[in-house]
């Protein structure tokens, strides 16, 4: 089965031939098989499984996975300032304890692509969940900041392969005329969980209560560390109902396995699988790539990682991405998922900071003045920190709640409503980040406040781009070259 999108889309040549049992067919002589032995693009067997209960019931589990993952990496900037008076923190602590996600998720980000790649989305995914979970309950009961630092290092460097596998396993495993729509309501549902976690913060630090257990106390900054950690719980238990790609297993050479996954895909969407095909009706994903582009199937690449050194592995994996065709797809999708995670990952995690500060502007008027812009509010609000205070408290302003429920209410809706339009993906990329770019530039230069913190919200509109550029992704690279 050929597992790839139109060449129009994937500006890659096709072979001529076509692999079958292991051997090279010319096209014409593809008539010579029998007809119950018929050959389907992998496209158009997935087509044939329909859309329906299964691709639904998946998005449903990849949208709780990517829930937990937001309440994961960015959740933890709340946890930090729930956290200051109990394991009283300086400035510096906790802006190394901010920085922690981040560089989790740097760290770890390309070897969860190559083993997903190599050992499986649903494995790996229900592997990153549960290591994520496992250290967010025990970072829960952290004596110390260090220890903490340790146990959200560990599991930020798990939940970065959830993102990636989650779009990967949606896209995938849902047809052509679903897929763009899918990936555009997963980014959307990312979105959501921002506001979700902001509310939960709210209700959890306005409980005053502190229990000794001796080596801790136990304060309400750990019970919502408990809370945000338990959609992980869900998600794993959500996809023991999953399957394994298809296309996964028909690279890396289980084609019975494949089949067998169409079947129970096509019989969950439509009742039955009796119409769908019984016979070796799947060809592997072939591209006719130039003579100096390595060419390497998912069999091969797992006799690399048993029987040779990882770094060759690596090398055949990796490489064939920087050379023609592959190129300048490969450097131009390199700079918008930079351009993306930096400005998302940046400033969610610092933006219940940014709402404190505005929340100060609105009723300190003794440190701020009635116009303020952004850079100038946010500068006045650490010197305002740094005045001496008589008290130790951990709040949530209500104000920062009321913005990021409104802020996940809009940005929900608009995922939701250009979804519609979804195959439009580079009119939506180009559209998404000229406004945010926009935007940015007006959020620094207004000297009025409350306009100036709107348009900064607005930023953050470029969160709807991980939904088709993840799509892209999906479409132009064969799965043996996949990087995310």
């Amino acid at each position: 089965m050929t597992l790839a999108g139109n060449d129009k889309d994937i500006g890659v040549r096709r072979s001529s031939g076509i692999k079958y049992d292991g051997e090279i067919l010319d096209v014409r002589k593809l008539s010579q098989i029998k007809q119950e032995e018929k050959i389907y693009p992998y496209d158009n067997a997935l087509e044939m499984a329909g859309s329906g209960k299964y691709n639904l019931r998946l998005l449903v589990t990849m949208c709780i996975a990517t829930h937990a993952m937001t309440l994961d990496v960015f959740g933890f900037s709340v946890i930090v300032n729930g956290a200051v008076c109990d394991l009283k923190l300086e400035q510096y602590q906790k802006s190394l304890l901010l920085t922690i996600p981040l560089l989790g998720s740097i760290t770890m980000a390309y070897p969860w692509g190559y083993l997903s790649d190599t050992k499986g989305r649903r494995k790996c995914l229900i592997i990153a969940i549960s290591v994520s979970y496992t250290a967010a309950v025990l970072g829960a009961f952290s004596p110390s900041w260090i220890v903490l630092a340790v146990f959200k290092f560990i599991g930020s460097a798990c939940s970065s392969g959830i993102q990636s596998m989650t779009y990967t396993l949606l896209g995938e495993s849902c047809p052509r005329r679903c897929k763009n729509a899918y990936m555009l309501i997963l980014s959307s549902f990312l979105v959501s969980a921002v506001s979700m976690y902001m509310v939960e913060s709210y209700l959890v630090f306005k409980a005053h209560f502190s229990v000794d257990l001796g080596l801790i106390v136990f304060t309400p900054w750990r019970l919502l560390a408990l809370i945000l950690s338990l959609p992980m719980a869900v998600a794993l238990i959500s996809l023991t109902w999953c399957y394994e790609s298809p296309k996964y297993l028909l690279n890396s050479g289980q084609h019975d396995e494949a089949l067998d996954v169409l079947k129970k895909i096509h019989a969950t969407n439509k009742g039955s699988d009796v119409s769908y095909p019984e016979k070796n009706g799947l060809m592997n994903e072939v591209f006719q790539l130039p003579v100096q582009v390595s060419r390497i199937t998912m069999n091969e690449m797992c006799s690399l990682v048993s029987g040779s050194s990882l770094l060759r592995s690596l090398m055949e994996q990796t490489v064939p991405l920087f050379k023609p065709p592959l190129l300048k797809n490969t450097l131009l999708l390199y700079y918008l998922t930079i351009v993306v995670y930096i400005s998302n990952n940046g400033f969610y995690g610092w933006l219940p900071f940014y709402m404190e500060a505005f929340s100060k502007s609105l009723t300190s008027n003794s440190y701020f003045n009635e116009t303020r812009a952004l850079c100038a509010m946010i500068a006045s609000s650490e010197s305002f920190q740094d005045a001496p205070v008589e008290m130790c408290t951990s709040i949530v302003e209500l104000t920062t709640v009321w913005a990021f429920m409104i802020q996940g209410v809009v940005f929900t809706s608009c995922g939701l409503m250009i979804a519609i339009v979804a195959d439009r993906r580079k009119l939506l990329l180009i559209s998404i980040l000229l406004f945010s770019t926009v935007c940015a530039s007006i959020s620094v230069s207004l000297p009025e406040r409350i306009s100036s913190i709107i348009f900064f919200f607005a930023i953050l509109m470029t969160s709807l781009t991980i939904g088709p550029l993840f799509s892209y992704i999906v479409d132009l690279y064969p799965t043996s070259y996949r990087w995310g």
